[in-house]
């Protein structure tokens, strides 16, 4: 499945203050009365004609499924796409230093936490029938709506399956290209397209730790450095052992240093 990246993170996770304080006044969409009702055959149906997955009205569909307790919904409509919100904040929350968006965050992290663990529970029975590339598939499902706690986790345990099934670190050709593409794109110094193009990469192979290492490399020489650090740290989780990781610790350091630089001002 490609996950797709919200226009604004900031705006997703005050998603749902905005929802709690305006539902009363708000008339539901049609989709969302579905979602309240808990109605999945009717939500289904819906999308099917061609609803708005990610309308927004004083929240949106899948924010309103997760606060209500819908997690069937909340699944559904994930796979139909509409996972943006929650997938960003899993890989950007880390950066932000604003008390209220870390909150926030922490508030949807929990609301999904149940599927989440139901992913995580569906990945250990398939790998308890050596169903290795479905359980993969589940922990992926899973990484998209984990907190940094749960991310990093989560990735040890891929990193030990990847090193007992090396088979299953083989790059999707779809994955592949886009890699290329971003590769191109950074020779040809555009390093904001390389961005998107690594990113789409890593929606199609989120366990692929050279795809990590280049992104971290981008978005240091873009001075994003806490994004940088981020993407490098799950590099060092999934590879801890590959001849770069020396040279990884040191650029983690380096912006690190020039995160406490740009503090200092």
């Amino acid at each position: 499945m490609k996950w797709s990246r919200p226009v604004s993170i900031s705006v997703a996770l005050l998603t749902l203050i905005l929802l709690a304080v305006s539902a009363l006044a708000a008339e539901d969409t049609p989709l969302q009365k579905a979602i309240k009702k808990g109605d999945i055959r009717k939500v289904t149906e819906l999308l099917d004609k061609g609803a708005n997955i990610n309308e927004w009205n004083y929240g949106t569909p899948l924010i309103m499924a997760a606060s209500t307790g819908r997690l069937e919904i909340v699944k559904l409509l994930i796979e139909r796409g509409a996972e943006s919100a929650f997938s960003s904040i899993s890989r950007n929350v880390a950066s932000s230093t604003n008390a209220l968006v870390i909150r926030n965050a922490d508030i949807l992290f929990g609301l999904l936490e149940p599927l989440r663990q139901a992913h995580l529970d569906r990945a250990d029975s398939l790998a308890a029938e050596s169903h290795w590339g479905e359980t993969l598939s589940e922990y992926a499902a899973a990484l998209r709506i984990s907190n940094r706690a749960g991310r990093e986790e989560l990735l040890s345990k891929v990193s030990a399956l990847l090193k007992s099934h090396p088979e299953l670190a083989e790059l999707p050709e779809e994955a592949r290209k886009h890699s290329l593409r971003a590769d191109m794109l950074v020779k040809e110094k555009d390093l904001r397209g390389a961005v998107k193009e690594y990113n789409q990469a890593l929606d199609l192979a989120p366990f692929c730790p050279i795809i990590y290492y280049n992104q971290a490399v981008v978005l240091g020489n873009l001075k994003q450095y806490s994004q940088a650090v981020e993407h490098m740290e799950v590099y060092l989780i999934l590879a801890p052992e590959d001849q770069k990781a020396r040279e990884a610790k040191d650029l983690i350091y380096q912006w690190e240093f020039m995160l406490e630089r740009q503090a200092g001002k």
